[in-house]
């Protein structure tokens, strides 16, 4: 048993659910369960007494409280002492979208001297920075990946819906949503297949049969950009890409329906990290979050799953 497990302890006792507790905690309920059966062991006892709605202590459970909160009182105040001039440095990697919507001021806020945290950043395709993470190369990773296991856990954040994204003599927004069936129509710049919101959209053109016009296959945003503002092209990617052409009007875009192609985008984080850190980082992260999904500007809303 380690410290991270006297915290999950001590979560589930203060919000009596495992629900309730995972959420909090930012991971999936049956990894915290897991950890539980391990402390529960450690304790060669039962410490919850599962309940038609949530748990509740055991007696034994309930001596534990008291040890635990002092222990980790104990280390907090070890890992202030420790860390109190210098913080904490993470690597974090990044797909194109959050990159442009959200590091930006997540980065001012960490330069800010009365913040603990130090913020290196690094952009790739959400399957290249998941395997960076997993392998411990990269602290964190945003991107369009939702896993849990020994090593990896995935706080959700967000989702957003896929935009047909051209120039105004291309796509006229004033039609409204296009149909999927119609996308076929535009000369198309997409991401390579490496990429989730391209394999996205190739499942959808499998299952109905539609052969795409992909004229260019192109991973550099700004090249993408260049594609589009300059030589007609259309590309399907979330609106916050590319917000602030379209709020000048460089850009007309038009949200994909018939289906919607949503994505859903979380931190995934390594579990060495060290826990005062992802704390800090996930808390600045969902403020944000929070702060963009109010304004409805991008399209976001809470997370799909």
């Amino acid at each position: 048993m380690d410290i991270r497990h006297l915290k999950y302890f001590l979560k589930v006792a203060e919000a009596g659910s495992f629900v309730a507790a995972s959420r909090a905690l930012g991971i999936s309920q049956p990894s915290l369960s897991s950890r539980i059966k391990e402390v529960e062991a450690w304790a060669s006892q039962p410490l919850f007494r599962r309940l038609p709605r949530g748990v509740a202590l055991t007696e034994a459970g309930d001596r534990l409280v008291p040890h635990a909160r002092e222990i980790l009182a104990v280390m907090d105040r070890a890992e202030r002492a420790v860390l109190g001039e210098t913080g904490y440095a993470l690597s974090l990697g990044v797909t194109p979208s959050p990159g442009v919507s959200l590091v930006p001021q997540l980065l001012t806020i960490a330069a800010q001297s009365s913040s603990p945290l130090s913020i290196q950043v690094q952009q790739g395709s959400s399957d290249e920075l998941l395997d960076l993470v997993a392998r411990g190369r990269l602290d964190a990773a945003l991107c369009y990946r939702v896993i849990n296991n020994e090593t990896l856990v995935t706080v959700p954040l967000y989702s957003e819906d896929l935009f047909l994204v051209g120039a105004p003599a291309v796509v006229d927004s004033a039609a409204g949503d296009v149909p999927f069936d119609e996308i076929v129509r535009f000369p198309l710049v997409l991401d390579p297949r490496s990429h989730a919101t391209r394999r996205r959209i190739e499942e959808v053109a499998f299952r109905r049969k539609l052969q795409l016009e992909i004229k260019l296959e192109v991973e550099p945003a700004n090249a993408k950009r260049a594609m589009i503002e300059g030589q007609g092209f259309c590309a399907v990617v979330p609106k916050a890409l590319y917000a602030d052409a379209i709020r000048s009007g460089l850009f007309n875009c038009r949200r994909i329906v018939d289906p919607t192609l949503t994505m859903s985008m979380g931190l995934v984080v390594n579990l060495s990290v060290k826990q005062r850190a992802f704390e800090h980082l996930r808390a600045l992260l969902q403020q944000l979050v929070r702060a963009e999904i109010d304004t409805g500007d991008l399209g976001w809303r809470g997370y799909d799953g």
